[in-house]
């Protein structure tokens, strides 16, 4: 939890689940120019409804930035949520992004 992961891309997937809701995004590797896929997870249904978001609140093709802390194993695309922006909106949930 002491490294961090900052993320921008189209949201691909969101499934709206317990007991971890998840977020797919594609981006674009800055080095490869390559498309890589994350899976980034987040919150459970009632932590996430606490916060005001609902499972309409992200769409796919939605265009949002988000930090994460990755996983142990960088090569495998997969990080947990900290913080998400949509900056079309202004729309956002968890903590600042920074």
């Amino acid at each position: 939890m002491e490294q961090s992961v900052h993320l921008e891309g189209e949201v691909v997937q969101f499934a709206y689940s317990n007991p971890h809701s998840l977020v797919q995004l594609e981006t674009k590797d800055p080095q490869s120019g390559q498309t890589v896929k994350w899976e980034i997870e987040w919150a459970p249904v009632r932590r996430l409804q606490s916060r005001g978001v609902s499972k309409d609140s992200i769409k796919p093709g939605d265009h949002v930035i988000i930090e994460g802390y990755p996983s142990r194993d960088n090569l495998d695309h997969r990080l947990f949520l900290r913080g998400i922006v949509r900056p079309s909106d202004g729309w956002k949930s968890g903590r600042d992004i920074q």
